[in-house]
């Protein structure tokens, strides 16, 4: 089973690290609050870098603000892309502009880590429910990480 982890513990990403919670999944989480999983029902506490949540999951879900963010916890020493495993597939759930996508996916290309870009709705009643989630894969690249995505979609 693909193991999982989770950037960004806000709306949506609090309620995807529940669900792969749920399902046994979930790997790690990282938020810049290092207190953003109190009270998010089975998520373990925040790890202290992205890295570190590279070393531990497959999949890595990350739903933050903007590019601006998604690029920090990819780039850098304490980055994904710093620490990941084979195969590495980054899911985000960020809203970004397409330039910015592009960039990003060139980003993670480089560091021969696949960027899988999921553009979601649901807000917060995610956890209960799952979101709708509007993916765009490769073929191969999707039906490697489709039970990630069903564990937290409807």
């Amino acid at each position: 089973m693909l193991k999982a982890g989770v950037i960004g513990l806000g709306q949506i990403g609090g309620g995807v690290a529940i669900c792969l919670a749920r399902a046994g999944r979930l790997a790690a989480v990282y938020d810049i609050r290092a207190d953003a999983a109190n009270g998010l029902e089975g998520v373990p506490a925040v790890v202290a870098t992205p890295a570190d949540v590279a070393r531990q999951a497959d999949v890595v879900m990350i739903a933050v603000v903007d590019a601006k963010q998604a690029r920090e916890v990819m780039s850098g020493p304490d980055g994904l892309l710093a620490a990941k495993r084979p195969n590495l597939t980054i899911v985000l759930l960020s809203t970004v502009s397409l330039p910015d996508l592009n960039e990003l996916r060139l980003l993670a290309e480089k560091s021969n880590a696949n960027l899988v870009d999921c553009g979601v709705t649901g807000g917060p009643a995610a956890a209960q429910k799952g979101l709708v989630s509007l993916v765009g894969a490769d073929d191969a690249t999707f039906a490697r990480i489709v039970d990630v995505l069903n564990d937290f979609s409807k």
